[in-house]
């Protein structure tokens, strides 16, 4: 059996031709490896005067960057004249403005869902935000004309992209 000597640069050079072609596969034909979301907490404090109903948890939304669900967290929740348990209702709303014209999104015949919000309890909230093609997100709250204070944390995004 005859023996093929072939120098280490020859070699070299066909390995590295190698990995150039899978690269340029893996460039032309895979989706994004990695993404960013904007999952970084905003604090929000509100507070409603007796007989105003709703607001929304920031003057300004924030950029909504997939299609992961809106995250809302309360940790404080005070309501002067009533005792017991303590919340609100929720709902994500999307524009394509920052600081206006924000709405609940539908999306194939699916509108945004509105949620009950308790002192303490994370909640992801379901939206169609970036499916109905809007850019900034923010979360509309609403409570029974009486007087409270709610403070926690919001994200247009979340982490675990729920």
């Amino acid at each position: 059996m005859k023996q093929i000597k072939v120098s280490k640069r020859k070699i070299t050079k066909m390995v590295m031709a190698v990995v150039v072609s899978v690269m340029t596969v893996c460039l032309f034909f895979n989706e994004k490896v990695a993404s960013a979301n904007n999952y970084t907490d905003s604090a929000y404090q509100f507070y409603f005067n007796a007989g105003q109903t709703s607001t929304y948890v920031s003057s300004r939304g924030r950029q909504k960057m997939d299609t992961s669900k809106v995250y809302i967290m309360c940790n404080y929740a005070y309501e002067p004249y009533i005792e017991g348990e303590f919340k609100f209702t929720a709902q994500a709303h999307g524009s394509n403005s920052e600081s206006s014209g924000f709405y609940a999104c539908t999306y194939n015949g699916r509108t945004t869902p509105t949620y009950v919000i308790k002192k303490g309890v994370t909640q992801y909230m379901t939206n169609y935000v970036k499916e109905a093609g809007k850019k900034y997100a923010n979360i509309y709250v609403k409570k029974n004309g009486v007087a409270a204070t709610f403070k926690g944390n919001w994200s247009p995004d979340n982490y675990n992209k729920y």
